[in-house]
């Protein structure tokens, strides 16, 4: 039996899960209710015969790529655990949660989605806590319909899926609700945070500094608000529409057309366009 309690190896769930018409198997929940532990023990169960790709919603509390990013990696031959999992592909969302951020978050989505699959014969999809409310309920539903996923499979303490999942019960997709196990537990906002600084860290660990001539590449923003000091905001520096590395602004020179970058981007590596999000480096981070 799996260590939440969900899947056993020759159990129903884990065989309808196996087979090959259940491809594509979506995860959703709230906060805190054990999903990326599932997503984790499902993947190394389905990785035993074939190749699995995991793709990673949750931006603000990413296991596959930075934060801010949504992302892709393999598993094959068993979860060797989130460490173990190489982005493969990265979106930049600019942002740490979906609310007030839901065109990056659904279009990342998708385009992940579309460069995975034809790399991987199942793909599980992780999502991000955001089920509350019409907000909850809108952007779950659309999410849905835009990746279609075969299986949707919703973790709950109570009924608080009802909302999503209930709509869903005459859809050609199926629905399986799970009851969160007892064993999991809630995680306190500066848990979050905590875990949050210590990816950046990770991520920046071997960063450079460039200086980037802001005439010399195109200019975006995740947001439609522009304003604001750029010092501590996170970049991505893209080539077309692929996000090749992150960086986070330094500062910016007076009265020059110049951003200095901090990034891991490698040498040589050309970009046409820097992005610039909403969501910005701790400040231990900024200051290090």
């Amino acid at each position: 039996m799996a260590e939440n309690g969900y899947i056993s190896k020759g159990g129903r769930l884990a065989a309808r899960l196996s087979r090959p018409e259940s491809r594509v198997i979506m995860v959703v929940g709230g906060a805190d209710t054990g999903k990326t532990a599932f997503v984790g023990e499902l993947s190394g169960l389905l990785s035993d015969g074939a190749i699995v790709g995991v793709l990673d919603l949750d931006m603000g509390q990413s296991h596959i790529g930075p934060p801010t990013t949504i992302a892709w990696g393999k598993v094959e031959g068993g979860f060797k655990g989130w460490d173990a999992i190489k982005a493969e592909d990265i979106y930049f969302t600019g942002a740490l949660s979906p609310p007030g951020n839901l065109l990056p978050a659904i279009v990342g989505a998708k385009k992940v989605l579309d460069l995975a699959m034809p790399k991987c014969e199942k793909l599980v999809i992780d999502t991000t806590g955001l089920i509350a409310g019409p907000l909850g309920r809108v952007f779950k539903h659309y999410k849905i319909e835009l990746l279609d996923p075969d299986i949707i499979i919703g973790l709950e303490r109570a009924s608080e899926l009802e909302h999503i999942l209930g709509p869903l019960k005459f859809d050609k997709r199926t629905v399986i609700r799970l009851k969160t196990h007892k064993s999991v537990s809630y995680k306190t906002p500066a848990a979050r945070a905590g875990y949050r600084e210590e990816a950046f860290r990770r991520y920046f660990l071997d960063a450079r500094q460039i200086e980037v001539g802001l005439d010399r590449v195109g200019v975006r923003h995740t947001r439609a608000d522009e304003g604001g000091s750029l010092t501590g905001r996170i970049v991505s520096l893209r080539s077309g529409d692929r996000d090749l590395a992150l960086g986070f602004a330094v500062k910016r020179p007076m009265k020059e057309k110049n951003l200095v970058i901090r990034t891991p981007l490698e040498r040589g590596e050309k970009f046409t366009t820097v992005l610039i999000g909403e969501a910005a480096v701790p400040q231990g981070i900024l200051d290090a």
